[in-house]
């Protein structure tokens, strides 16, 4: 989610958080008098969920009871082909905003403009901006609404970000807990570590970084935000230093994560399996305990936690390096959405529900029903009317009993923010500002022991405390077909020519292998490109502020 004299928006806005009845409707406790249908969706739990019915889980539970809906989703299905064949399931949730104009220019998309009575939370105060944002920029010029962003929010969170980086907080004590001056820092570092530790306790080898080959051709790294970086696609904004560059460009963050990745392979920190496994593989890899470095604190990490771990102090924890910037928009209000959004099929046949669903996910009472599930389970209210976990709830938490659902609700797509502030209850979705009661268990050693030592009460805390958080608006860009056409073909290159450097076999092949690829992105018209990128992302920056007041 960068050009001198342009001056980022304030992220924070004020808005009416006291909300009439009908517009907490998306979590009432109705069933349709229809019953219960079964409708079609794409992109419904992110994360490479299986195709079919969908149940077992406490949130399909809800659907099922509250909406009259059972989800058969569909999964592993190119969103392109679909698309083309113009036969969309029911409920669609796409990642890029491309996607979605291209169905607005086909007339396969369902304009909610139509059925507002049934959208009282989508056309509700809380959205305003968002709604208004969304038919000015991602209409496809018709000033239509046909879907939304995701993660709409006006305050700040607490808790944790999108990204680190995250290393085995264990073996860095070991260590004696060096500091990390800056990114290239880890590598010394990291191979100490696996030096110390180069098997699991299964015996199975032990990787500082370990990648994956089926999210896209090109491997994939966030480095360029741990740097003051967003990037949009070939051209890096400069967050720290008001500046454009080319992903091409000789000192652009692009070429120096590249570095980074063969300097790692080098040293033989590097997976050689990251090139052919899958994201499965690397999850299963981290749940093996096979993996020192995260970029992210979701993935591999959650994947080795159990509660007798981290009563051990065992697992992972944020470790940043001083000259960090680090961009999200979790650091500020992300008022209009992301460019990830939930559609509805003109040909569904099950529109009321569709919609029904999409408002439920547009209301604080659906997401904290997504989140934490329904009300006397997992939580309840204290004689203040502020929400606490139960007893039950915290045994879930901390891995002490089952809630069918519970560790995969985090990827579903939320249409508000699970940081937002609930307008009744007055506490953020995501339970992490809620009451605790006596009986809640203190910190578990491994994030006690990290609270201590980095002196912070949250990820978040300590980014903001030492100057490292850079918030970001959280804009889209709707990506005309001659641009789009250009990327496609600058990818098929930029993508395996990226792989070879990182597994070159020495520094002159690597640099070989970078002119290689300047000169092919270049002729495939990544400088043109390029050119559409800066000057779309200057204006796209300063109408976003337009939606920000």
């Amino acid at each position: 989610m960068r050009r001198k004299g342009l001056v980022l928006p304030a992220l924070f806005v004020v808005f009416c958080l006291v909300l009439p009845a009908a517009v907490l409707a998306g979590a009432r406790r109705q069933q349709s008098a229809s019953g219960v249908e079964t409708l079609e969706a794409y992109g419904l739990v992110s994360g490479g969920s299986s195709a079919g019915i969908y149940e077992g889980r406490f949130f399909s539970d809800i659907w099922k009871e509250d909406l009259g809906i059972v989800f058969n989703a569909v999964s592993g299905q190119d969103l392109n082909a679909i698309i083309a064949s113009g036969n969309l399931p029911d409920i669609l949730f796409v990642q890029a905003y491309t996607a979605v104009d291209t169905m607005i220019k086909a007339g396969l998309l369902v304009n909610w403009d139509d059925h507002r009575d049934k959208l009282p939370n989508v056309y509700g105060p809380y959205l305003a901006n968002a709604v208004q944002y969304r038919r000015d920029k991602m209409s496809n010029g018709t000033g239509n609404l046909y879907g939304m962003g995701a993660d709409i929010c006006s305050n700040p969170a607490l808790g944790t970000v999108n990204l680190g980086p995250y290393i085995r907080w264990d073996y860095y004590k070991e260590l004696g807990m060096p500091v990390v001056a800056d990114l290239e820092d880890y590598l010394p570092l990291l191979k100490r570590m696996q030096d110390a530790h180069p098997t699991n306790e299964a015996g199975q080898r032990v990787y500082a970084f370990s990648l994956w080959s089926d999210w896209g051709s090109a491997p994939p790294s966030d480095i360029d935000a741990f740097v003051g970086i967003q990037k949009y696609g070939f051209t890096e904004f400069d967050l720290v230093r008001n500046s454009a560059r080319s992903i091409v460009d000789e000192n652009s963050a692009y070429k120096r994560s590249l570095q980074f990745y063969f300097n790692a392979n080098q040293l033989g920190l590097l997976d050689p399996d990251s090139i052919t496994q899958g994201w499965n593989d690397y999850l299963a890899k981290g749940k093996a305990g096979r993996v020192l470095f995260s970029s992210w604190p979701w993935g591999v990490t959650e994947q080795f936690r159990t509660p007798e771990r981290e009563a051990a102090g065992i697992g992972y924890g944020l470790v940043p390096f001083t000259a960090e910037k680090v961009v999200d928009t979790k650091f500020g209000g992300q008022l209009t959405g992301d460019a990830r959004s939930w559609v509805v099929s003109k040909n569904t046949k099950h529109l009321d529900k569709a919609l029904a669903f999409i408002d439920f996910m547009y209301s604080f009472d659906g997401i904290l029903l997504m989140q934490q599930g329904r009300r006397g389970v997992m939580w309840d209210l204290d004689e203040n009317g502020e929400p606490y976990y139960t007893r039950r709830g915290w045994d879930v938490i901390n891995g002490k009993e089952e809630y069918p659902g519970w560790l995969e609700r985090g990827g579903i797509p939320p249409g508000i923010a699970w940081r937002a502030i609930h307008p009744v209850y007055n506490r953020q979705l995501n339970g992490q500002d809620w009451v605790k009661k006596d009986y809640a268990p203190a910190d578990n050693t491994l994030v006690a022991d990290w609270k201590r030592l980095m002196n912070a009460t949250d990820d978040i805390d300590y980014f903001t405390r030492h100057n490292m958080a850079i918030a970001v608006p959280s804009i889209s860009l709707s990506v005309p077909d001659n641009i789009q056409i250009i990327q496609n073909r600058v990818n098929e290159v930029i993508g395996p020519l990226a792989w070879q450097m990182i597994y070159a076999k020495d520094q002159a092949e690597f640099d070989r292998l970078w002119a290689q690829l300047v000169e092919q992105a270049k002729g495939r018209g990544l400088d043109q490109a390029d050119q559409w990128y800066r000057q779309a992302y200057t204006e796209a920056v300063a109408d976003y502020a337009k939606y920000t007041k």
